[in-house]
């Protein structure tokens, strides 16, 4: 669960890690009938990772865990931001109406490509796999303007070699460095301001490709079936979605295999491109029978440049950002 870094009595805290730890600590503490409390009070650190076993229920979660962990302390005591109060009530009012089988393990494990927000297991059988939203978030997110970054994502849905020649003679134009003007305010030169649109064009260019495989008929409804349930699900059976400003939730799995095939088979596939007014966004929208599909969203930032001498923060180059959103057919 990638989210916004907010400022909390903890300096900068990623708001998906601290919802990931509330929401795993809410649970043990309904599945052992105790206040959240006294189950945070049964853990600590060691060797850089939060564990504890609370009435029979153990804990792990990675380095990233330990400001939440910290955090969590100060929302207990009154001491937290109303942000940070928001997120752990959401947490607290989603677990309180929702029936998690009996579990004696919890892991809050991964990285930003993971799937699984919080695992629950009966000794070492998962029983129920969770990854938290806030609305309708992103389901992937790629974040380098390379060739096989690109590929990784679009191959999904469709085969795109027969661009490669095509992007990477971009690729050689847009990754060129720039200076930006105001390290405060992140200012780039007109000429990183050309790149970054020039990336953007050619990554629409990319998506109106897979949108016209789509409308042509050019799909695999097997193959891409498939690839969309891993979208959600990664390596995992099947992962509950949970909303949580809303509380909506939704399970999607290997056994949807065969409902979304059948309606990837039937579908009339349409599609539509814009930028906003600012030119910094493009999305490509493609529809399955008059309603959104997949969404691409492409934004432009930098990254520092390496140069002979390392890296400079004030020559930038380009990085393309792409978001996927994904509307599963019923």
């Amino acid at each position: 669960m990638g989210m916004t870094n907010r400022q909390t009595k903890v300096g900068k805290l990623n708001s998906g890690e601290f919802t990931e730890f509330a929401f795993a600590l809410y649970a043990i503490a309904k599945q052992t009938n105790s206040n959240v409390s006294d189950v945070y009070a049964s853990l600590s650190v060691i060797d850089g990772s939060v564990k504890g076993t609370y009435k029979g229920v153990s804990f792990y979660g990675d380095g990233k865990q330990l400001p939440p962990f910290i955090e969590f302390g100060y929302f207990l005591e009154g001491k937290s931001t109303k942000r940070v109060a928001n997120w752990a009530n959401k947490c607290s009012t989603f677990v309180d109406g929702y029936f998690i089988p009996d579990f004696t393990k919890v892991e809050c494990v991964g990285g930003s490509s993971g799937k699984a927000d919080v695992t629950f297991k009966k000794e070492d059988k998962v029983v129920k796999v969770f990854s938290l939203k806030w609305n309708h978030d992103a389901v992937e997110r790629s974040q380098s303007p390379s060739w096989n970054s690109l590929t990784e994502l679009y191959e999904k849905f469709v085969d795109i070699s027969e661009l490669k020649e095509y992007y990477e003679e971009k690729y050689d134009v847009f990754t060129i460095p720039g200076l930006r003007y105001s390290r405060d305010k992140c200012d780039w030169c007109p000429e990183l301001i050309e790149r970054g649109q020039i990336m953007q064009d050619t990554v629409q260019v990319v998506d109106k490709y897979v949108a016209e495989k789509f409308v042509s008929g050019h799909v695999d409804a097997q193959a891409l079936a498939k690839n969309l349930i891993s979208c959600y699900a990664g390596q995992e059976d099947s992962v509950v979605f949970v909303e949580l400003n809303s509380g909506k939730h939704y399970e999607i799995g290997a056994n949807d295999q065969e409902k979304i095939e059948k309606a990837l088979s039937d579908a009339e596939f349409t599609y539509k491109q814009e930028q906003t007014d600012s030119g910094r966004t493009r999305d490509t929208y493609i529809y399955l029978n008059g309603k959104e599909f997949i969404q691409f969203r492409t934004t432009a930032s930098t990254d520092p440049a390496s140069t002979a001498k390392g890296s400079n923060n004030d020559l930038r180059r380009i990085k393309r950002q792409t978001y996927l959103f994904i509307n599963l057919p019923n």
